[in-house]
């Protein structure tokens, strides 16, 4: 299998960590592996486009909104403080369903 995969994943793979050394020489962990470095990328993607969609519901109020904001971030691997405190103004700014909140 490794002499088919590109030198990304090549480069993947040898910073993988397996438990015992001969791990690395079997196709199921090495594939269990791949599997969950994957998992995590498919997560954050969804947990991010999750959050870009949210817009405020019917009932929920404006602090409601927010917590549900923050709430979401956090599943967004952004560590970057400063970023997150921008992405969380936009998305407010952008679901808050008040067009005069907007400036539209």
């Amino acid at each position: 299998m490794l002499n088919v995969i590109d030198e990304e994943a090549n480069e993947l793979f040898r910073g993988f960590e397996f438990a015992e050394n001969t791990d690395k020489w079997k196709y199921k962990e090495v594939v269990k592996k791949f599997q969950e470095h994957c998992q995590g990328r498919k997560s954050t993607f969804r947990n991010r486009e999750a959050l870009w969609s949210l817009k405020q519901t019917g009932e929920q109020t404006v602090d409601q909104f927010l917590s549900e904001i923050r709430r979401k971030i956090q599943d967004c691997d952004i560590e970057d403080k400063t970023l997150k405190d921008s992405l969380i103004k936009q998305r407010l700014i952008a679901g808050i369903k008040d067009d005069g909140c907007r400036g539209g």
